[in-house]
């Protein structure tokens, strides 16, 4: 189902938007050099959850994401595991600084922050002792996302 944001985008910057959560999913799961599975399978259920707990202007885009996320996520961290690196996904993040611009600003709004707020709850999954310092050093210094200018 496309969605009705998306209608002034080219296909490639619609693909970049889709594929945020994977990216950002990737940057936090990996930034201490190790892909954690608890974080990636976690990042899993809050993108499903999101389908119906998201602000009402994001169900129709958590949807899309969530149909694809498993398949997507497979295919990074299988063809492009020596791709990978911070500064590669920070790359990719920061393309979207070309197209929030392109589509309604209070969307735009909304879908960063759900994708810090993904980042949070990412860097939160895995780590800590007795719930404290869940988000690792190498984690907290991209978990706001600080690519993304909005």
């Amino acid at each position: 189902m496309p969605d009705k944001h998306f209608t002034a985008l080219t296909p490639e910057e619609r693909d970049a938007l889709i594929q945020a959560p994977v990216l950002v999913t990737l940057l936090i799961a990996g930034a201490d050099q190790d892909f954690s599975k608890k974080e990636i399978n976690w990042a899993k259920k809050v993108i499903h959850y999101r389908t119906f707990t998201s602000h009402n202007l994001l169900h129709d885009y958590y949807e899309m994401v969530n149909a694809g996320f498993e398949d997507s996520m497979s295919t990074y961290l299988d063809d492009e595991a020596s791709t990978l690196d911070e500064a590669t996904l920070t790359v990719r993040l920061a393309g979207l600084n070309d197209v929030l611009p392109k589509i309604d600003p209070l969307y735009a709004k909304a879908l960063v922050d759900s994708l810090r707020s993904l980042a949070q709850h990412v860097a939160e999954a895995d780590g800590g002792l007795l719930g404290f310092h869940k988000i690792s050093t190498e984690e907290q210094t991209v978990v706001d996302l600080p690519m993304i200018k909005l």
